[in-house]
C-alpha cells in the first residue's frame, strides 16, 4: 500500500502546490529539509521554505498556472512523474523576457522521493528552453550558436 500512498501525496503536491502554490499544502507534504534539484540550479535548493519560494514566483509569473498528470510511477521510496504545465506569461520577467501574455506549455518530469509520509527530495527537468522560445526569448547565444 507505500507505493499507492505515495503516489497520491506526489499527485496531491502536483495539484496543490505545483499548480496551486498553496504554502499550506507544502506544509503538509514536503518535508522541512526537502531537497530540490533542478537543471537550472548551480546547488540544490534546501528546506521547505525555498522550494515554496520558487512555487510563488512561478504563480507570480504564471497566475494561471496549472500541472497535469500525464505519467505517474512509483517504486519502493521513489515516484516518477510526466506532465505538461500551462500559464500565462503575464506576472513578471522570465529569463529576461517581461511579461508577453504568451499561453505557454512546457513538459516536464520529476522523480519524487518520500520519507515519512512527505517529499523528501525531488529532481525535475523541464522544457526551458521550449518557454523562452515560447515567450518570444533568444536562446541561441547561450547555446553557443553565433
Amino acid at each position: 500500500m507505500e507505493v499507492e500512498e505515495n503516489k497520491a501525496i506526489v499527485r496531491r503536491a502536483i495539484e496543490d502546490i505545483w499548480s496551486g502554490a498553496d504554502p499550506q499544502a507544502a506544509a503538509d507534504l514536503l518535508a522541512p529539509d526537502v531537497v530540490y534539484h533542478h537543471g537550472t540550479l548551480p546547488m540544490p535548493l534546501q528546506g521547505r521554505e525555498a522550494l515554496v519560494s520558487v512555487m510563488l514566483a512561478n504563480r507570480m509569473i504564471f497566475p494561471d498556472r496549472r500541472v497535469t498528470i500525464e505519467d505517474l510511477f512509483a517504486e519502493g521510496d521513489r515516484v516518477v512523474w510526466r506532465g505538461v504545465a500551462y500559464g500565462t506569461h503575464q506576472g513578471g520577467a522570465i529569463f529576461g523576457v517581461q511579461p508577453t501574455g504568451a499561453q505557454t506549455a512546457v513538459s516536464g518530469m520529476g522523480i519524487f522521493r518520500l520519507a515519512d509520509g512527505r517529499i523528501a527530495e525531488v529532481w525535475l527537468e523541464d522544457n526551458l528552453v521550449g518557454l523562452v522560445l515560447q515567450i518570444g526569448g533568444y536562446v541561441g547565444a547561450k547555446l553557443g550558436a553565433a
